[in-house]
């Protein structure tokens, strides 16, 4: 704001404050970080939590097989 106000830049150690392309070198290099720090994480909780999606609804699709199955056969009996 005290830039866009009086056109100068302040900082509190009397150095040049950061500018558009160095904020977004910046964000670029803390991203690269958190990638590497936390996108192990975030993989691995990803799978364990497909893994327990495919298996709950492999379950349903089976229990609705031999809801099917029993059905036929009661079918076929009568």
């Amino acid at each position: 704001m005290v830039y866009v106000c009086r056109n100068v830049t302040i900082s509190s150690l009397g150095e040049p404050t950061l500018d558009l392309i160095q904020g977004l070198w910046g964000a670029l290099i803390f991203s690269i970080f958190s990638l590497i720090g936390l996108g192990w994480l975030t993989l691995s909780v990803g799978c364990v939590i497909g893994c327990i999606y495919e298996i709950v609804l492999n379950q349903k699709v089976f229990r609705k097989r031999n809801a099917e199955q029993i059905v036929e056969q009661d079918q076929d009996a009568a």
